[in-house]
């Protein structure tokens, strides 16, 4: 936790006072590191991966798409284009569904180990809270995080990093 606290006294982590969006989004990326350099923890990168995934196919359809609209007539290649649209729209409408049930709310997940983990951040725009709720094996940990950003970042927008870590340390101690 040294490195990660002496890395942000030369380049302290600044944020807009007024968004209180990017100063939680400030504490989820320390947070991230800190899971990742200090506890060990490897990030899943499962939801990207179907991304990624359902990105080249989309890629995939355009092309074809744009192909059979330069060298064929609408009359000839109307069926292929209805399915090219239907896989198109059905990938990324379950992508879709996935990524709202299974990884809405979703911080850092990842394992290392000990076992694996969740956290989930339920930070509403307006709420001048963070909140963390935090699993261990699929078992939410008692204690979850709360605190007010105000006690986070100074009144310049420059974020307390050692107490940030400090307390994130307490939970997962």
């Amino acid at each position: 936790m040294d490195a990660i606290i002496a890395h942000y006294n030369k380049t302290p982590i600044n944020c807009n006072v007024y968004g209180l969006v990017n100063l939680k989004v400030a504490c989820n990326d320390l947070l991230v590191e800190y899971l990742k350099k200090e506890k060990g923890y490897q990030q899943r990168q499962t939801y990207t991966d179907m991304k990624i995934a359902v990105g080249l196919i989309s890629v995939v359809c355009a092309i074809l798409t744009c192909y059979m609209s330069l060298h064929y007539d609408f009359a000839d290649y109307r069926k292929a284009l209805v399915v090219v649209l239907a896989i198109y729209f059905s990938l990324n409408f379950m992508l879709e569904i996935c990524l709202r049930f299974f990884a809405r709310n979703t911080v850092f997940e990842g394992y290392n180990r000990e076992g694996s983990i969740r956290i989930d951040g339920f930070n509403k725009a307006v709420d001048t809270n963070y909140k963390l709720i935090i699993y261990k094996n699929g078992k939410a940990i008692p204690g979850n995080f709360s605190k007010s950003i105000y006690d986070l970042y100074d009144e310049s927008g420059v974020l307390d990093h050692e107490t940030f870590l400090r307390e994130v340390a307490q939970v997962f101690a």
